[in-house]
Formats: C-alpha cells, sequence, structure tokens
C-alpha cells in the first residue's frame, strides 16, 4: 500500500466540500464511500494488530488509550470498543487507536464497516467529549443492511488506484437485523387526518415513498419499512407520511 496513490480531484473535491479533511489516501477513501453510502468505515494498519479482532467491552476501567490526533482517553469498563488480542484499537464508531492508524508505512490493511446502536455511540460521544463523521452519523442511524455493500464499494475503488490481495472477510457479532412491520388502518387514518382516502389511494402513497406493502385485509393494512428509516416507528409516522 505504500505507492497508492491520492484520490482523483473529483473525489477530493467532494470530501474538502462536504467539510471532510484530507488524511491519507486510504482514509479518505473510506470517508468518501461514507459520504456515498452512509456507512462509516475505519481503516487499520494490519501489521500493528494482533488478530482476531471483536467488539467487546474493557475487563478493567481506565485502560489508556492513545486515539488518533494523540490524545490519551481513559477507557471505562462500560465503553464498546474494538480489541484485537492485545489491546483496545478503537473506541467503537467513534475514533481509532493513534497506534494501529494508517500511515505512509503501512503495508496492509484491515477495513472496518459496522454497525452500531446510535443511542450507545451518543452516549459514548458525549463521556468522552469526541465528535467525528463516524460518530455523527451512528448517532443518528446507520442503515444496517449496507456494512456489505459499502465494503465492496470500498475495495472496487481501491484496486482502480493499487493492485492488491484482498485475503479475508469476517464478521464479528454480527445478527441479521428483522424486518420492521408497521400497521396501518385506514379507517383509524381518515379519524385522525380528517380526510376520505380509499384504502388502494394509500397503498399507492406509502408504495411510491419505498413502503413495501406485506398484508391488506380490508382496511387493515401492514408496510414493512426500509431499513434507512430510523425515523419510521410508529403507525403515526406512516401517517405523517401520507400528509
Amino acid at each position: 500500500m505504500k505507492s497508492i496513490k491520492e484520490l482523483d480531484a473529483k473525489k477530493r473535491n467532494l470530501l474538502t466540500s462536504s467539510g471532510v479533511p484530507l488524511i491519507h489516501p486510504l482514509v479518505d477513501l473510506g470517508n468518501y464511500v461514507m459520504l456515498e453510502i452512509g456507512t462509516p468505515m475505519h481503516v487499520f494498519d494490519l501489521d500493528k494488530l494482533n488478530l482476531p479482532i471483536n467488539v467487546v467491552f474493557p475487563s478493567s476501567n481506565g485502560t489508556k488509550l492513545k486515539i488518533i490526533g494523540g490524545d490519551i482517553k481513559d477507557v471505562q469498563s462500560n465503553t464498546l470498543t474494538i480489541q484485537d488480542q492485545s489491546e483496545i484499537q478503537a473506541i467503537a464508531g467513534i475514533i481509532g487507536a493513534q497506534e494501529s492508524s494508517v500511515s505512509s508505512q503501512t503495508c496492509n490493511i484491515a477495513v472496518e464497516a459496522a454497525f452500531f446502536y446510535p443511542e450507545k455511540i451518543a452516549n459514548q460521544a458525549r463521556k468522552y467529549g469526541l465528535v467525528t463523521d463516524a460518530s455523527h452519523r451512528f448517532e443518528r442511524g446507520v442503515d444496517p443492511k449496507m456494512q456489505k455493500k459499502a465494503l465492496e464499494r470500498f475495495t472496487f475503488l481501491l484496486r482502480q488506484t493499487i493492485e492488491f490481495d484482498s485475503v479475508d472477510c469476517y464478521s464479528s457479532n454480527f445478527k441479521e437485523s428483522k424486518e420492521k412491520i408497521i400497521h396501518f388502518n385506514v379507517k383509524k387514518f381518515n379519524n385522525f387526518s380528517g380526510l376520505t382516502l380509499s384504502t388502494n389511494k394509500i397503498k399507492m402513497l406509502l408504495k411510491n415513498l419505498g413502503f413495501n406493502l406485506s398484508s391488506s385485509k380490508h382496511h387493515n393494512l401492514k408496510f414493512t419499512i426500509p431499513s434507512h428509516r430510523f425515523d419510521v416507528v410508529i403507525e403515526e409516522d406512516l401517517y405523517e407520511e401520507v400528509l
């Protein structure tokens, strides 16, 4: 990876115009994919990791961690972290360790594309006084089904820049996210809104907005909610979409 070139001008301009600083070609590429797909990525120097790595809580309080940028943080035992077999390598969803960050001497890399629950990252970011592009996005919700696509996109773009061998890919603490289904009662909606929309009209409106009809019986409908729509939680949220 030592001979990797900087991103082309178009990609660099997109990053800077979006307020994302240029750091290192590999980090920049991960940030570019984040802007494209919405999934934060972290690039580790693989040769500085003692594999495997896992998402875990530290076994004790006050573990010292030098984060990217050089600041020292006392990591508490209730903090979700990325650890290899030797030490903490990142505060999950927020920032990585200085020691395993990529540099001009990096030859091999490990790329992380993850999903973390918004409330967990928000609490950790406040606790350590850290605000990063990754924490900003995780706090607001990241699509839990886009991590594989993000890695594939990163690999595709990287291969356009430099020749490399992709060695391995694995998941840690992976749980298949369940589809979210919300009931929609047409009569209840019309009473709530003061409108008189037909069942077919509501089906069409919500379908056009990306909500797939999973079942329909008279005035009772069920819609599957897209994985990226974190804001749609209850029936009344669908009312807002129709209105």
